[in-house]
């Protein structure tokens, strides 16, 4: 998985799965709002062959999945816990005017 540039180039490399073997990978990485993302497929070296059951070595099929998690600022954690114990406090002092 690159990171692509203005141009459509692969500029920086954010994550490789290198196996030999037809297998799943599961990658992570970081990336900005404004990162465009490339993908590049290399078969090389890979140790089955399909032509004896009619395909080559040319076509293989794969997927991709996705699934963005939005990691939170700091900034929202700190106001989050502010509130909570803003909330807390109100709690308090209405428990002990009672």
């Amino acid at each position: 998985m690159w990171a692509a540039g203005e141009g459509g180039g692969f500029d920086a490399l954010l994550a490789t799965s290198a196996t030999t073997v037809d297998t799943v990978e599961h990658l992570s990485f970081i990336v900005t709002e404004d990162t465009h993302l490339g993908v590049r497929i290399v078969h090389s070296g890979m140790i089955f062959d399909l032509r004896d059951l009619g395909g080559s070595l040319d076509e293989t099929t794969y997927a991709l999945a996705w699934s963005i998690t939005a990691i939170p600022e700091p900034a929202d954690f700190a106001l989050a816990s502010g509130l909570i114990l803003a909330l807390l406090a109100v709690l308090i002092r209405r428990a002990q005017r009672s």
